[in-house]
C-alpha cells in the first residue's frame, strides 16, 4: 500500500469552511479511487489530509487529479499544502 499525505496550514478561523467545502466534494474524492482518505484535525488551524492506494500506480495515475482538488483549497490555507508519498509498512 502507498500513500499520500498532505499537511494544510488553514488562515484562522477557517477549520468549519474546509470540513464544509470536503463534504461538498465527497464524490470527486471518491471518484480517486483510494482506499482510505482520512483528514486529521492538528488544533491550531492545521490539519493533515492521509490517503491511502493499493499500488503506487494507482497513487502516480490520480496524482494530477489530487493535485486539482487540492486546488479548490486555495481560500481556505494560510499556505499551499505539502504533498508527500510514502509506502504504508503496517496498516492493522
Amino acid at each position: 500500500m502507498f500513500a499520500s499525505y498532505i499537511e494544510m496550514k488553514l488562515r484562522p478561523g477557517q477549520m468549519d469552511a474546509m470540513k464544509a467545502h470536503t463534504e461538498s466534494i465527497k464524490g470527486q474524492i471518491q471518484g480517486l479511487g483510494m482506499e482510505q482518505f482520512l483528514v486529521l484535525d492538528k488544533g491550531d488551524d492545521s490539519c493533515t489530509v492521509v490517503v491511502v492506494y493499493k499500488t503506487a500506480a494507482e497513487q502516480e495515475a490520480n496524482g494530477p487529479k489530487a493535485a486539482e482538488i487540492l486546488g479548490g483549497y486555495a481560500e481556505f490555507v494560510a499556505a499551499p499544502p505539502e504533498r508527500k508519498q510514502a509506502e504504508v509498512i503496517f496498516n492493522f
